[in-house]
């Protein structure tokens, strides 16, 4: 791939008549696709029985501005811009983790000898990106030691940034040796008016900076992304927590939001300072969109595809909510570079071989934090690169020796990045990608019925190979879900994307390019069980292709190219000005929409202490846990996981594990069926009342809080163990265990009507005790239940 891309066009491409009138077909694709886009309704945020069109929101456009950004708080909420005082706390202490992994990335690169090689974009976002792998890798080494020291984290945190102010200073003095790599040539000059451009994306950046500074509301978060890292911290080490599965996990950006809690030395804060610096993956990401984009198409390719990506509603949801996906999009486009630069060795007549061993080195470093970042890394990064390196050496070099010495580096890149993870699994549990692969490498407090479990909750939901008849359908929803119904994607993405090939067709970085988008929908649709958090990390490489094709869109409008008919001049003088019009206008679209709250929490100038009284903010079982037990007891929630708001002493587990009231109430209950046992086995005989109580005490719980809501959501998704039932714990309040706490029936009640038909057929036959008829012959249903566990004394 040559750096300086042509963006004239050939003779062949004058003399041919489709040519001519590419853009203006083009513009009639654009408004179609936006169309249907418009017309598609929200099907997460809308009720299914009176869906929300894109168009509704488009027609209430300056009503949701205005409520947005005017309307006054709900009474007793403080919100205003006295508030952002606060986030300082938190602002600051990211700020100094970022700057030190940026550190850390430049001192990894100088050590590859690779800093030189790269174009100052290409550098800061290969440093920040590969510096925050390093940060993780650090606080999981210091962790693991039980080193969670915070003077050692300021120590450890600041000694790179010394080292790289000193390295800067000294090439400073020399007049930098980073010079061949950042000349101001014409081609390379970022000009003032894509400086000007690229500050549309600003609006973007400050509301996902202001959104990462807010409490976490999602269940994911609450239940192991940030819960995992407060465990840790309150424990002083990083350790194997049987009771959530999902905290051996490569925890990657979960280091980071441990780091986070040992810097600011509080895990309720921490979190948020966590949260903040994995919102920098955003522009970290964008960095590299443009960096790809230029090298294909031009420096305005780059600029225009990353405004594209920031721009996208999921990108603001995936950075403000703490996933995983924005760390993982980060490394998809982050190796793809790297990757091309690797490429450009190959092609180099006078190569170093060390040279194109470094890049391939780090080529696997950055494929081994996307797996370090989520399992699914594996398949949608490191294997199609690892496939790709020994592909294109063994083809262009001809050479054993090179495949072997390439493969090798690219080996040891992985190794260093996502290695200490499965070793870490391996000492913990005895498998490396733990709960995985349960046939092959087994795993400690883990069994049949919970791995296969697992699988049907996390394996592809229809049989794919067994109904072919059926994927045509399928495709067809999947494919109009992820370009276009999607409530948070963009039409930027998708209706620009495709338009790359024909413009580009000759160019073999834009088939490379698209051969990737394609690889990673492929992944997602055959591998994964269809969420659409799974296929977010296309978005940076659609977000390239949108760029190159919206650039050549105005290159071809503007070389008075279309031919000389009346129509070939209505398209030529109102091409540019309606493709200006639109692309401002999604943006004004995505921005209100981000802003109205639609793509998350938009509490954005709301002081903590009011966010902690939002209903939304803690979920009903925390709360009731505060309001009726004391500072000193020990609460058992069963049902309930998202616990990470909870200040208080409590025992939990994950619907993926054990059951701990199982565990409690049972004779060998590690030893016996989790999850369902035959109707005649006495498996699941209760302990004597005495010897249950005995092991309550022991574990020091006083109180038993049962979340029969998210129980039945188990019910009628994932699955739940059928020990926990009414049934079982009316045995325990019978057997003298357990006493009911009464508690307000505007808590713990909710009309029948209410509930979706499959909870209220799951009630009728797995739990009619929760149901009931009040006076006013209105039917309810239990929802939340506490109890006291009883001494001896209180019997």
């Amino acid at each position: 791939m040559t750096e300086n891309v042509q963006t004239e066009f050939t003779a062949g491409d004058r003399e041919s008549s489709f040519q001519r009138w590419l853009p203006g077909i083009c513009l009639i694709w654009i408004v179609v696709f936006w169309s249907r886009f418009l017309l598609s309704d929200l099907p997460n945020l809308s009720d299914p029985k009176d869906p929300t069109l894109r168009l509704d929101v488009l027609l209430n456009l300056p009503g949701i501005a205005w409520e947005a950004m005017f309307s006054p708080p709900a009474p007793g909420i403080e919100s205003g811009l006295k508030y952002l005082s606060e986030r300082v706390g938190v602002i600051v202490p990211a700020l100094g983790i970022l700057v030190s992994a940026l550190a850390f990335g430049r001192l990894l690169l100088r050590s590859l000898g690779l800093i030189s090689q790269l174009k100052p974009v290409e550098r800061f976002g290969i440093s920040a990106g590969a510096g925050l792998s390093v940060v993780s890798l650090l606080t999981l080494g210091l962790g693991w030691f039980g080193l969670l020291s915070r003077g050692l984290f300021f120590v450890a945190l600041g000694l790179p940034i010394l080292f790289e102010a000193y390295f800067l200073l000294r090439n400073s003095e020399r007049n930098g040796s980073e010079s061949t790599g950042s000349k101001n040539t014409s081609s390379q000059t970022i000009t003032m008016g894509i400086l000007a451009f690229l500050l549309m994306a600003v609006p973007f950046l400050v509301l996902i900076v202001l959104g990462a500074m807010l409490p976490s509301t999602d269940f994911d978060v609450k239940e192991y992304h940030l819960q995992g890292p407060k465990e840790y911290f309150l424990a002083g080490r990083v350790q194997f927590l049987p009771h959530n599965v999902y905290t051996s996990f490569p925890f990657l950006t979960e280091m980071l939001s441990l780091c986070g809690m040992v810097v600011k030395n509080d895990w309720a804060t921490g979190g948020l300072v966590g949260k903040t610096v994995l919102a920098a993956f955003a522009p970290i990401t964008a960095c590299g969109v443009f960096a790809v984009g230029k090298r294909f198409s031009g420096s305005w390719a780059g600029a225009i595809g990353a405004v594209c990506y920031l721009s996208t509603p999921w990108v603001f949801r995936i950075s403000t909510i703490a996933y995983t996906e924005g760390a993982l999009c980060c490394y998809v486009v982050l190796t793809f570079l790297v990757f091309l630069k690797w490429l450009d060795w190959t092609k180099s007549e006078e190569r170093e071989a060390v040279l194109g061993e470094r890049w391939a080195c780090l080529v696997g470093f950055l494929a081994g934090s996307a797996i370090s970042t989520k399992y699914p890394g594996l398949v949608l990064v490191a294997i199609p690169f690892a496939i790709a390196i020994g592909v294109v050496t063994f083809l262009r070099m001809r050479s054993l020796n090179l495949l072997f010495r390439h493969a090798g580096w690219f080996s040891l890149g992985v190794a260093v990045s996502f290695g200490p993870w499965a070793l870490k699994n391996t000492v913990e549990t005895g498998n490396p990608v733990y709960p995985l692969v349960y046939s092959v490498f087994g795993g400690t407090d883990w069994g049949e019925q919970l791995d296969e479990k697992w699988k049907h909750a996390h394996g592809r939901p229809s049989a794919l190979i067994k109904s072919p008849s059926l994927m045509v359908s399928e495709l067809k929803a999947n494919a109009i879900d992820v370009t276009i119904r999607n409530d948070w994607q963009s039409p930027l993405l998708f209706g620009l994307a495709p338009l790359a090939l024909l413009f580009c067709y000759r160019r073999s970085g834009i088939w490379l390019t698209f051969g990737y988008l394609v690889w990673i929908l492929l992944t997602w649709y055959t591998l994964t069980h269809l969420l659409d958090r799974f296929w977010v990390p296309v978005l940076p490489i659609a977000a390239i292709l949108a760029g190159i094709a919206g650039h050549e869109l105005c290159v071809r409008f503007s070389s008075r190219r279309l031919p000389e008919s009346a129509l070939g001049q209505v398209i030529q003088r109102f091409g540019v000005s309606c493709l200006c019009i639109i692309f401002v206008g999604t943006l004004v679209f995505n921005l209100v929409f981000v802003t109205a709250g639609l793509a998350g929490n938009n509490a954005f100038l709301t002081s903590y202490r009011s966010m902690q009284q939002l209903t939304h903010s803690v979920p009903m079982a925390i709360r009731i846990a505060e309001e009726f037990v004391g500072p000193d007891d020990n609460v058992l929630f069963v049902g309930e996981a998202q616990v990470f708001d909870a200040d208080f002493d409590f025992q939990y587990n994950t619907v993926f594990d054990r059951n701990l009231l199982l565990l409690l109430t049972t004779k060998n209950a590690e030893t016996v069926p989790s999850e369902s046992i035959a109707s005649d086995s006495e498996e699941w005989d209760l302990l004597p009342a005495e010897e249950i109580r005995e092991r309550f005490s022991q574990e020091g719980l006083t109180h038993v809080l049962v979340n029969w809501n998210e129980i039945l959501r188990y019910r009628t998704t994932y699955g739940y163990t059928d020990f926990v039932s009414p049934q079982r714990i009316q045995q325990l309040v019978d057997a003298g265990v357990l006493q009911e706490i009464t508690l307000p029936p505007q808590v713990t009640l909710r009309n029948w009507d209410a509930l979706n038909d499959s909870y209220q057929a799951e009630v009728e036959k797995w739990g009619p005790e929760l149901k009931s008829t009040g006076l006013d012959g209105v039917s309810r249903v239990k929802l939340y239940q506490l109890f006291k566990v009883r001494d001896d004394e209180s019997l």
